[in-house]
């Protein structure tokens, strides 16, 4: 395997922890800014589901791939790159859920209308994506 196949690989297993991880931190505190689901069950189970894949691909590294090939400096920078992109990855699918969760409940209400005003006015949202 080339350094770039095994660096792709690597940095998938850690996203994918770090995303597994971020799940389980978030239905534990309560704060749903990075949580996916509306059931904690639904996240714990998804959280156990990444977290476990990832720590088997990392544990069956050495009889699947050649050692040594990442050296420790890449290591360190595809795991900080790993997290970051699923810190940023997990913000931007929790506000787009808020917002499909906020146009689903407007069609609820006004089931004749495509989408409400107030939805479709750019300047009625915050920074944080909240109405």
């Amino acid at each position: 395997m080339t350094l770039l196949e095994l660096s792709i690989e690597y940095f998938s297993l850690v996203y994918f922890a770090a995303i597994g991880v971020m799940q389980a931190a978030a239905g534990r505190s309560g704060r749903n800014n990075f949580f996916f689901f509306t059931r904690k069950l639904h996240g714990y189970l998804f959280a156990f589901a990444m977290v476990n894949l990832s720590m088997f691909g990392f544990f069956t590294w050495n009889g699947r791939n050649p050692t040594g090939v990442i050296e420790g400096s890449q290591q360190f920078l595809l795991f900080i790159l790993g997290v970051a992109c699923a810190i940023g990855a997990s913000y931007v699918i929790t506000q787009f859920s808020k917002v499909s969760v906020m146009i689903l409940k407007d069609r609820r209400k006004n089931p004749g209308k495509r989408i409400s005003r107030e939805l479709s006015r750019p300047d009625n949202f915050r920074n944080d994506g909240t109405v």
